[in-house]
């Protein structure tokens, strides 16, 4: 789903808020493994990987676009947060079902730092906008797997 937004002074054409979730997903066998979102405040989201670093998805979907249309009066949460036994979610930004303005990147993640345990640290969620307190814009689901096997 995307929805227009208002526009800004030298743009003929509102913002287009759009979010496109999918898996973030990380394997390792030589060291911890982590796999992660982002959402920038600069209108764009990044994924990141133990080996990768912090990557774009794809300038197609970021959070707005153009990019230039994002400021800290949006807001941003998760929310249908579900985890399988045992993962440890990282929550930079904030928990789940609390909004936070995007004045600053925002960013939730796992990590795998046992090669002996069974299984995967992972983690699925909603992820969605809003603009100054108001109804949700936009939401996707992602998925975080991060796997450190030996």
């Amino acid at each position: 789903m995307s929805l227009l937004v208002g526009g800004i002074t030298g743009y003929g054409a509102p913002g287009v808020v759009i979010l496109t979730g999918g898996l973030i997903a990380d394997t390792r066998t030589d060291g911890n493994s982590f796999a992660g979102i982002r959402v920038n405040d600069d209108g764009t989201i990044d994924k990141r990987t133990s080996l990768g670093g912090y990557q774009q998805i794809s300038a197609s979907t970021d959070w707005i676009i153009p990019n230039v249309l994002a400021d800290d009066t949006y807001d941003v949460r998760i929310v249908n947060v579900v985890w399988n036994a045992g993962s440890s979610f990282w929550i930079q930004a904030a928990g789940e079902n609390v909004w936070t303005h995007l004045g600053f990147p925002r960013e939730w993640s796992v990590i795998d730092t046992d090669p002996t345990a069974t299984g995967n640290q992972d983690v699925e969620f909603t992820l969605q906008i809003r603009r100054n307190g108001g109804s949700v814009i936009d939401s996707a689901s992602f998925q975080l797997t991060a796997d450190y096997e030996t």
